[in-house]
C-alpha cells in the first residue's frame, strides 16, 4: 500500500524522485485468505516493531490483534487501518512521519502484520505501507509594513557666492545647479516620508531668507530655482540669517527640524564657524539638527549636536 504525505494538509505535492507514485494519503486493497476446510476466517492486524516518530514524538499503536489498528503521536492521530475478514483492508494517514533522510525525498516502510486464524491454526504475513515523503520548496514571504509618517521642517541655507557659477558641477554645469538639483532631490525625499515645510536661507557677502515663513515644497522648489548669484562668502551671516528664519512663523508643530548647510568655497576672513558658533548651533530650539554639504572644493564641516553629514 502506498500513501504520501503531499496529500495532507500541509503537505507540498510535486512529482519529484522515482519512489513519488501518490499524492493520496488513503490507499488499500484485498488480500487472499482461504481455508482449504471451508472455515470461517478471522483476520487481524498487529503493530509494527520498528520504532516511529511524528515531528519528533514516538508513534504508539492500539488496537494490535483487532481489525483496527491505531498510530498516535501523543494525541494526535498518524495512521489507521483496518481489516475486514476477507481480506480487504484500508490505510490512512493522516499526519506526518519523520523520515531518516531529510535532503531528499524517501520512503518510510511500516510492517503491519496480519494474522489468519480459522480457530485452530493461526498463519501470519505482512502488509506493507510505504509513506512517501513530501519536500519543502522555498517561497517568497511579503510582509507589508506600515511607516508611520514623519514630518520636517526642512532649513536649507545654500550659498550663492560668485563662486557657485564654476562650470565645474555634475555635467559640467554649474556648482549652484548640481546643489539645487541635489537639494531638490533631498525634498522630495523628506517628502515621501510625511508632511514638510521648507525654509531658504542664501548668502554671500551678506545673508538674507527667501520670503517671510515656512513653506510649502512647490513653493520652496520655486525659491531655489530663482536663486542668483554675486558676492564672497559670509558664513557668519549665512548661519545668523539661518537662526533667525528658523524662528518663523509657518512650521509644523510637531515633526523633526533639519537644517542643511551647503557652500562651496573658504569663508571671508574672520566669519569661519569657530567654537562660538558651533555652540550657538547647538542651541537651536528643539536640538535641531544641522548639516553640512558641500563639494570637495569647501573648506569646513558643521560638527553638531545630532549628526553632522559632509557630500
Amino acid at each position: 500500500v502506498n500513501v504520501s504525505e503531499e496529500g495532507l494538509a500541509a503537505g507540498i505535492a510535486d512529482s519529484n524522485g522515482s519512489t513519488d507514485t501518490t499524492n493520496l494519503t488513503t490507499a488499500g486493497g484485498t488480500i487472499s485468505v482461504s481455508d482449504v476446510d471451508g472455515n470461517p476466517l478471522n483476520v487481524t492486524l498487529t503493530a509494527p516493531t520498528t520504532a516511529l516518530t511524528s515531528n519528533g514524538v514516538a508513534i504508539t499503536w492500539t488496537g494490535s490483534d483487532s481489525k483496527l489498528l491505531i498510530g498516535s503521536a501523543g494525541s494526535v492521530e498518524i495512521v489507521r487501518a483496518t481489516i475486514s475478514d476477507d481480506g480487504t483492508h484500508t490505510v490512512k494517514l493522516s499526519g506526518p512521519i519523520d523520515h531518516p533522510i531529510t535532503t531528499e525525498e524517501d520512503l518510510v516502510t511500516l510492517d503491519l502484520g496480519i494474522k489468519v486464524s480459522d480457530g485452530v491454526t493461526t498463519t501470519t504475513s505482512t502488509l506493507t505501507v510505504n509513506v512517501e515523503d513530501d519536500a519543502p520548496k522555498a517561497g517568497s514571504v511579503v510582509q507589508a509594513i506600515e511607516v508611520p509618517p514623519q514630518d520636517t521642517n526642512l532649513l536649507i541655507i545654500l550659498d550663492n557666492s560668485g563662486s557657485m557659477n564654476t562650470a565645474d558641477g555634475v555635467g559640467g554645469t554649474t556648482r549652484l545647479r548640481s546643489a539645487i538639483t541635489a537639494l531638490n532631490q533631498l525634498i522630495d525625499t523628506y517628502d515621501t516620508l510625511g508632511e514638510v515645510r521648507i525654509r531658504i536661507v542664501t548668502f554671500n557677502s551678506a545673508a538674507s531668507a527667501v520670503g517671510t515663513t515656512w513653506t510649502t515644497v512647490t513653493v520652496g522648489k520655486g525659491q531655489l530655482a530663482a536663486v542668483t548669484l554675486g558676492g564672497t562668502t559670509n558664513y557668519d551671516a549665512a548661519i545668523a540669517a539661518g537662526q533667525t528664519a528658523f524662528t518663523s512663523t509657518g512650521k509644523l508643530a510637531s515633526g523633526q527640524n533639519v537644517a542643511y548647510f551647503l557652500s562651496d568655497g573658504v569663508p571671508n576672513s574672520g566669519t569661519g564657524i569657530g567654537n562660538r558658533r558651533r555652540d550657538s548651533l547647538e542651541s537651536l530650539p528643539d536640538r535641531q539638527r544641522h548639516h553640512q554639504l558641500r563639494p570637495r572644493h569647501g573648506n569646513r564641516r558643521i560638527s553638531g549636536s545630532a549628526e553632522s553629514d559632509c557630500l
